[in-house]
C-alpha cells in the first residue's frame, strides 16, 4: 500500500545511504560527523537528520532495533513514527546491528511509514517507492483501484515508477568532492600534518632560494651642468645571493652622454653594507634641463641578473646672474679717420661674460649697421674686469650708443648709454 510520504525523509534516507557507502566504519561511530553531512547535503530537514543522529547515538550500530526504540522512549523526545522511521532507515542503508527488523504498532495515519509483516520490513509511505512483494507461498490481498474491488485477486496497482526507483533502489556512489570531504574529516591528523609540511617547505623555499632586489639609486649632490663629478650609488638587498657587479644603461634621454652602457665590481665591503658605488656623472653647460632614464641591475656571482631598477636623473642648468657693466671710458678727443679705444669695466659672478653689444641709438650720420657684437675670449672665467673696445669713424658726427654685456648662457646686463662727438 502506497500514500503521500515526505520528500525531506527521502533525501534524507539516500544521502545517508551515499555516507554509508563512502566511510561505513569511520562514521558509524561519529554521530556528529554524520549529522553534519547530512545537514550539509538536506539543510531543510533538520527534525528527520536529528532523529537519525539520536538513532545513531541510541546504539542502532550494536543494539537491536527494539532497545534503540525504547533508548529512544525513554531518553530522547523523539515521535514513535520518527523514531520507527530513522531505525528503518539505518536498517536499509547497513549502519544498523544485524537484527530482524521491528513492527511498531502505528495507527492507520499516524505516520510516513507502514509495518507490512508479509514483506518483513517497513516500507517509506511515499508515491515514488516500491511496494513489498507477498513470501513464498502466501496470496498478496489486490489492492483497490479506480473502479475494481478489493480481494480480486489481482496484483498490486504499482505503477512503473514504483518499480523503477524508490528509497530501496540501488544507493548512487558517492561524488569525488563528498569523498575527499568524507576522507579529510576522517583524516583531521593527516590534513593538518600535511598542511604545515607544506607551510615548512614554502618557508624553506622562501628562505634558501637567491633573491636580489635593489631599493634605491641616489646622487650624493643635485645635478647641475656644470662639469663636475657627482658620485652614484646603489642600495640592495641580497639574500642567499653574492652580488659581484653593478650594471647600468641609459635606457632614454634628451642629451648626449660620453657612454650609454657601463659596469662597476662590487666591493666585499659594499656587499656587506648593501650600498655599491656605480660609478659618477658629470654633464657640460646646458641651456635647458636634461632628463634621463637610467636602469640599474646588479649581477649575482652565479652569471644571473636581477629585476632592472628605473631612475630618472634630471641635470639643470647652472643657476645664473646678470653680468653688470660698471663704467665705459672714453678718450678725451674723437678726431674722425681715426681708430680709438673704449674702455669697459665690468663684474660678473658667474665668470661668464663673453661679449659686448653695442647700438646705435641715434646719429647725425648714417651708419652701415646699426648694432655691433664683438666677442671678448679673454675675459671668459673673470668675476671682475676690465677690457677695450676698438672704433674707427670716417666722418664727423655725433652719436648716441648703448653698452650692453652678454654672458654665456644669454644673460644681459642693464644698458650703459654715451653720447660720442666726433670733430
Amino acid at each position: 500500500m502506497t500514500a503521500t510520504g515526505s520528500d525531506h525523509r527521502i533525501a534524507v534516507e539516500r544521502a545517508l545511504a551515499r555516507i554509508i557507502a563512502g566511510q561505513p566504519e569511520a562514521l558509524r561511530s561519529d554521530p556528529d560527523r554524520v549529522e553534519g553531512v547530512l545537514r550539509d547535503e538536506v539543510p531543510r530537514a533538520a527534525r528527520e537528520i536529528a532523529a537519525i543522529a539520536a538513532v545513531q547515538r541510541a546504539g542502532i550500530g550494536s543494539r537491536s532495533a527494539e532497545e534503540v526504540l525504547r533508548v529512544l522512549r525513554e531518553d530522547t523526545p523523539v515521535s514513535v513514527d520518527l523514531a520507527a522511521w530513522a531505525v528503518g532507515v539505518w536498517q536499509r542503508s547497513g549502519g544498523a546491528a544485524a537484527a530482524a527488523p521491528i513492527q511498531p504498532g502505528a495507527q492507520p495515519g499516524q505516520d510516513d511509514w507502514i509495518g507490512d509483516g508479509a514483506a518483513g520490513r517497513w516500507v517509506a509511505d511515499d508515491s515514488d517507492l516500491r511496494e513489498p512483494g507477498p513470501r513464498a507461498g502466501q496470496r498478496h490481498e489486490g489492492a483497490v483501484g479506480t473502479g475494481g474491488a478489493a480481494g480480486t485477486g489481482g496484483t498490486a496497482g504499482t505503477n512503473d515508477k514504483d518499480r523503477a526507483g524508490g528509497l530501496h533502489a540501488p544507493a548512487q556512489a558517492p561524488t569525488l568532492w563528498q569523498t575527499a570531504s568524507l576522507w579529510a574529516t576522517a583524516n583531521r591528523g593527516l590534513v593538518g600534518a600535511a598542511l604545515a609540511a607544506l607551510l615548512v617547505a614554502l618557508v624553506a623555499m622562501r628562505l634558501f632560494t637567491p633573491s636580489v632586489e635593489i631599493t634605491d639609486v641616489a646622487v650624493d649632490s643635485p645635478f647641475v651642468g656644470d662639469g663636475q663629478n657627482r658620485a652614484v650609488r646603489v642600495s640592495f638587498n641580497a639574500r642567499n645571493a653574492i652580488v659581484k657587479r653593478v650594471e647600468v644603461t641609459i635606457a632614454q634621454t634628451n642629451g648626449k652622454w660620453r657612454r650609454t652602457e657601463w659596469s662597476y665590481d662590487v666591493t666585499p665591503q659594499e656587499r656587506a653594507q648593501g650600498v655599491a658605488s656605480s660609478g659618477s656623472l658629470s654633464y657640460g653647460d646646458i641651456r635647458e634641463p636634461v632628463r634621463s632614464v637610467f636602469l640599474y641591475r646588479l649581477i649575482y656571482d652565479d652569471g644571473q641578473r636581477s629585476a632592472p631598477f628605473s631612475r630618472e636623473i634630471v641635470v639643470l642648468p647652472v643657476p645664473s646672474s646678470r653680468p653688470v657693466l660698471k663704467q665705459i671710458t672714453l678718450p678725451a678727443q674723437f678726431r674722425p679717420g681715426r681708430w680709438f679705444e673704449v674702455g669697459v669695466a665690468f663684474d660678473d659672478p658667474d665668470g661668464d661674460a663673453e661679449a659686448l653689444e653695442v647700438t646705435v641709438v641715434s646719429s647725425t650720420l648714417t651708419w652701415k649697421q646699426r648694432q655691433f657684437v664683438d666677442r671678448h675670449p679673454e675675459i671668459k672665467g673673470l668675476k671682475s674686469g676690465s677690457f677695450n673696445w676698438r672704433m674707427y669713424v670716417d666722418n664727423s658726427n655725433q652719436t648716441v650708443l648703448d653698452f650692453v654685456l652678454l654672458d654665456a648662457r644669454g644673460n644681459r646686463s642693464e644698458p650703459l648709454r654715451k653720447e660720442l662727438n666726433f670733430r
